[in-house]
């Protein structure tokens, strides 16, 4: 077995240099796989077929060997490689170095942003990150194709439009919008949810950016695909495009559900497919009947596939649920 349109994200570490209150992590830290094992994990993915492979962390710019890590995934044919990044650490030029040596295989270097400003991104991140990233972002990486990371919630909804001033500015390849999920520490922040209005509104105006010839995807608002077309990343691909990797070796639907699947280091990939979560994400169709709520009946059901279950997970503590920020039901 093999996946078709195959992209794999890779926790890499748990190791992180921020402490941001919305991080769906509760706790960072704790033992760190070797570079062996990860090599092994990157071997067996791309037998399955995975050529392009987002590494994220905790921040994974923290790992001394993260270049010893994109060159072993380049000699097993992984084409692109994207490094999620809080961009703290793109002040130091001898990481900068070695990714422009490395810009044939890193395609991407997605910053995140939490606010489009002072009082929005720190709100976040800390006092004096907005102004702390803003300067890096300014200087030594120009050369660097960063894009934007973008976590939207109702502390930094009014900030969309000012976010494309800052993509224009800075000259970014592209940016991400995913909507705030209330996991881990975050938790403690299910008032920032955004709203069933502001998610049609955030349809509506990343559409109309899209026609204007921005370079934008959506994650996290499957219902996106229902009368959109393309607004890339609308619809989730969990288990079929796509798998999520730990920071631990073991596979999950998603990168923000401990639900683990199956250690990578432990079992061959085709067995942990055989999984009755994975077929669940897998082939949504054939278990809408198990859906409670709206879902059971939507006749767009097929296009979203109930929406993002991770929100649902988050808000209603189950996966059967109807997506609560779904505007269809509203």
């Amino acid at each position: 077995m093999k996946l078709k349109k195959a992209l794999a994200l890779f926790e890499i570490t748990n190791a992180c240099n921020m402490n941001c209150i919305h991080c769906y992590k509760e706790n960072l830290g704790g033992k760190q796989l070797s570079l062996e094992e990860i090599n092994r994990i990157i071997d067996k993915i791309s037998a399955f077929g995975v050529r392009n492979l987002i590494l994220t962390g905790g921040e994974p710019l923290l790992r001394n060997d993260l270049f010893d890590i994109i060159d072993h995934a380049k000699k097993r044919k992984i084409r692109d490689v994207v490094i999620n990044t809080n961009g703290i650490l793109l002040d130091n030029s001898k990481i900068v170095d070695e990714i422009i040596q490395r810009l044939d295989v890193i395609a991407g270097i997605p910053v995140s942003f939490d606010g489009a400003r002072s009082e929005t991104h720190d709100f976040i991140r800390g006092k004096g990150q907005f102004v702390k990233l803003m300067k890096i972002f300014e200087s030594e990486t120009r050369d660097l194709p960063l894009g934007m990371n973008v976590t939207l919630g109702k502390w930094n909804f009014e900030d969309f439009e000012t976010f494309f001033e800052i993509y224009d500015n800075l000259h970014a390849s592209d940016i991400n919008f995913g909507i705030f999920i209330p996991l881990g520490r975050g938790e403690q922040l299910k008032d920032q949810v955004l709203t069933p209005a502001q998610c049609r509104s955030l349809i509506e105006m990343a559409k109309e950016k899209k026609r204007m010839g921005y370079e934008i995807e959506l994650c996290s608002l499957p219902y996106a695909n229902i009368d959109t077309k393309g607004l890339s990343g609308a619809c989730c691909n969990i288990f079929t495009e796509f798998i999520t990797v730990t920071a631990e070796g073991d596979m999950v639907p998603c990168i923000l559900y401990d639900y683990k699947c199956g250690s990578i280091l432990e079992r061959e990939l085709g067995e942990i497919f055989s999984n009755p979560l994975v077929h669940f994400f897998r082939y949504p169709k054939k278990l809408k009947k198990y859906m409670v709520g709206y879902c059971n009946t939507c006749p767009k059901f097929d296009l979203c596939k109930g929406g993002c279950k991770l929100l649902t997970f988050a808000l209603k503590g189950t996966i059967y649920n109807s997506d609560p920020s779904c505007p269809l039901m509203h």
